[in-house]
């Protein structure tokens, strides 16, 4: 799996904890320097070249400034498969601890629209955001280590990162709940 050096690209080191001020300087920086304008008098390789340059620096920006994104991205760099598209056989492994603990919050959420009860609902709502921290935490922690050169917590970061993407869900849908 070939993945492309967003830190490379910006001249950041590669670890979990960056500068996202010091990001955005160097985006502001670069997006002058490869601005498609600046080669408008070049060959029309040149202008596909800055064109090319300037889409790759955006979506490097896009996914170092985002935690989750920039986490993904480390994982692949280091030969990790983060979602099922990426997974070879199509499968990305879940513990099935979350998915019991996601089913049952769905239900849960289920029944509280069902009766009307906003209380519960934000209840829920809560809990999961809790366990939105909680993941946030231990996925800084073993980012932290990874970066100190133990890299045993990587597979634990997967599994917190799968988790998150399960609590957005459920987040976006009593936000969708909340706005009909």
């Amino acid at each position: 799996m070939n993945v492309a050096d967003h830190f490379g690209l910006f001249g950041l080191p590669e670890r979990f904890e960056i500068d996202l001020v010091e990001l955005e300087k160097r985006y502001l920086a670069l997006s002058r320097e490869l601005h498609p304008d600046r080669h408008a008098t070049g060959s029309a390789s040149e202008r596909l070249a800055s064109v090319q340059k300037t889409t790759d620096l955006n979506q490097a920006y896009k996914v170092l400034r985002d935690d989750f994104r920039r986490a993904e991205h480390l994982l692949r760099r280091r030969g990790i498969e983060t979602t099922e598209a990426d997974s070879q056989d199509q499968r990305a492994t879940v513990e099935s601890r979350l998915l019991v603990e996601v089913l049952e919050l769905r239900e849960g959420l289920a029944e509280a629209r069902e009766a009307s009860d906003r209380a519960r609902v934000e209840a829920l709502a809560a809990d999961v955001r809790g366990r939105v921290e909680r993941a946030w935490d231990a996925i800084r922690r073993g980012w932290r280590e990874v970066d100190a050169g133990n890299h045993a917590p990587l597979r634990p970061i997967l599994g917190e990162l799968t988790a998150l993407r399960y609590y957005r869900r459920f987040l976006d849908e009593v936000d969708a709940m909340e706005a009909g």
